[in-house]
This record gives structure tokens, sequence and C-alpha cells, in this order.
């Protein structure tokens, strides 16, 4: 869309008694010997090269439009108030205000200070550090004033042929769904599929249309750690072994994950089937074995010290009598001899 200003005639003032249109422009001036001629040198106008100057007195044209030159120079004849002429333009010890068209709707007003001031067939040369350009009372800003382009300046009220490239508006991120690669100027309508679900393992935090989501896990429903709410499988199923889990067991399974009630306690004593005191009870060995069978009690007749096992009824009591079987008092039940009792 053009800006509003080259559409509508643009109407501007200096001071309080300038008021300027375009078709004030086109006004002929008439011819007379009763004028003033205003030159800008090269260059003062240099900005304004394609433009047309045009002089002012209360707001009235007093002289002809006249194109700028290439080289930014221009002048204009104004017309003072002539009787020959039947003409009532400038008159002397007036102010001369200057205009200058550009782009054909756009009028720059030039400020001179110190004012140019009418007298009749005189000439003025200007300074360009005397001049002062603005635009509806604002300095004026050179630049893209078409905002239907890339390169349009709000700032900007003058074109200055800056205008190149005409907006395209689209997706311009190459990462969307529907990237227009005509597209110049984003116009956030990118379009990103993807999974919306923060808890899942694909979720993607750019999407904005919702995808597949993907949650991993194991599958395998008689595994120990089976994730129903999976969707893909992960190989991280683990099997179930049954055994004992409890390390203070006997029969303890550091290999088992699933506790089956198999659990043993342990039970310690002599392991060893060919030992006197076999425990058939016991599943630990503590050290206990007995290999020697024989009479442990040491106040008995036939006390063996190397004795750990004894039979049941082993040990003799110890009987002390004769022992001599030629003695008339032989004690055959003795087993201790006591001489001096026999007889």
């Amino acid at each position: 869309m053009k800006k509003i200003s080259l559409f509508i005639m643009s109407i501007f003032a200096v001071g309080v008694t300038l008021a300027q249109s375009v078709d004030d422009f086109s006004a002929q001036m008439p011819v007379t010997d009763n004028n003033m001629s205003v030159v800008f040198p090269a260059g003062t106008l240099s900005d304004y090269v394609g433009g047309a100057v045009q002089a002012y007195v209360g707001g009235v044209a007093v002289s002809n439009a006249s194109d700028i030159a290439a080289d930014g120079s221009g002048g204009v004849a104004v017309i003072g108030t002539d009787a020959l002429c039947g003409c009532d333009l400038a008159d002397g010890g007036e102010t001369i205000e200057f205009a200058i068209l550009m782009n054909g709707s756009v009028i720059v007003i030039t400020d001179v200070n110190p004012p140019v001031v009418y007298a009749a067939n005189s000439f003025s040369m200007l300074d360009s550090a005397t001049l002062t350009f603005t635009i509806d009372g604002d300095a004026v800003v050179f630049g893209c004033t078409d905002d239907s382009m890339t390169e349009y300046d709000a700032s900007a009220n003058l074109e200055d042929g800056s205008c190149l490239t005409t907006i395209v508006e689209g997706c311009t991120d190459a990462a969307a769904d529907n990237y227009y690669i005509y597209a110049n100027t984003e116009d956030g309508s990118c379009l990103f599929t993807g999974c919306m679900d923060a808890a899942a393992d694909n979720y993607d935090s750019n999407a904005n249309v919702s995808g597949d989501c993907t949650y991993l896990g194991c599958m395998d429903a008689s595994a120990c750690n089976y994730d129903s709410g999976a969707n893909t499988d992960d190989g991280s199923c683990i099997l179930p072994i049954y055994g004992c889990t409890y390390s203070s067991m006997f029969n303890y399974n550091p290999l088992a994950n699933v506790d089956n009630d198999s659990c043993i306690p342990f039970e310690y004593g002599c392991t060893d089937i060919v030992a006197f005191n076999f425990n058939p009870l016991a599943n630990t060995l503590d050290n206990t074995c007995c290999y020697v069978s024989g009479c442990t009690d040491p106040t008995a007749f036939n006390y063996d010290a190397m004795a750990c096992y004894e039979p049941l009824d082993f040990c003799e009591t110890v009987v002390i009598g004769c022992t001599d079987v030629t003695a008339v008092n032989y004690n055959f039940q003795a087993n201790v001899t006591d001489l001096e009792a026999c007889n």
C-alpha cells in the first residue's frame, strides 16, 4: 500500500503565511520587467534533483516552477506587482518563501534564514548554510516510503528511489512444513509438526502441529520392568529370574530378581557324612566334624583324650579291686588293680 502522501495532495506551512498545494506549481506568471532573480548555486539543492522550486509571498505563488538541475542548482524569477501587466504579486520589502515539489506530490518547504526580501530588478544568490528543508514541519528524511516494499523506512518522509523489493509474506523458516521459498517477510504462519507432549521421549518444543509421540520402554508384559505406557521397545526388558533374594539366607541368589519364597536360613554343623557327628540337617560347615570315637569323660576308666565323639554308654566306670585271677579275692569287675587288696 502506498503512503497516503503519495495519493493525497500535501499542504505545508512556513511561519503563518505560506500554504502551498501541488496545483500551485502549474501557475503561470505574467511577463514583466518588474522581477527579482533568486539563484540557488550548484550543489545547494543536490538532494532534490528531479524536483521543481517555486517562490511565494504570503502563500501566493510569485514565480513559475523551475526544474532543479542535475548539479543541484536552481533559480526563480520572482514577479513583482506591476500596473502594466495588471498583476498584484510581490511588493518591495515582502519576505519571499520557497517550496520544492518532489515526486509530483511531496512538497518540501525551503526556509531561508536570514530571509530573502523582494526588491524589484535585483539579484540574490543563496548560501546553502542558510537553507533549512522540512516536510510538514519535520526535517527531511530520505528513504523508501512505500510500506509494501521490504526497504520501507517508517521514519522517511521523502522517497529516494531505494524501494526495490516488493514484500512477499509467508513462512521463511526452511525447517517449517509450509516453508515458502519466495517469501521475504516472515508472517508468523510457519507450521512445525512434532510431538507436543513434554513427557514424550521425542518432545519437540518448536512444534505447533501435533505429531506422533515416542515413549520408550520395555513392551514385554512378562518382563519385570514392563512399561504399559511405552509404544517403542528400547531393549531394556529384564526377564524374571526366580529365587531367594535375601542375602542373609543360605540359598541367596544374587542373580535372582523375583523372590519365590524359597529362602532357607543358615544351619551350622558338621556336613561331612564320614564324620561321627555328621548332621543331616546342617547346610553350613562349622568346623565341628569329629573323626575320633571314644570316651570323652576324663573320670571314666576308658577316657581317651583324643576322642571327640562318644558312642552311647561307651565310657566305663572305674572299679578298683584285685585283678589277679590267681588271688582268692579276684574281682572280675575290677578294671583298676589294687594289688594290696589281693589275698
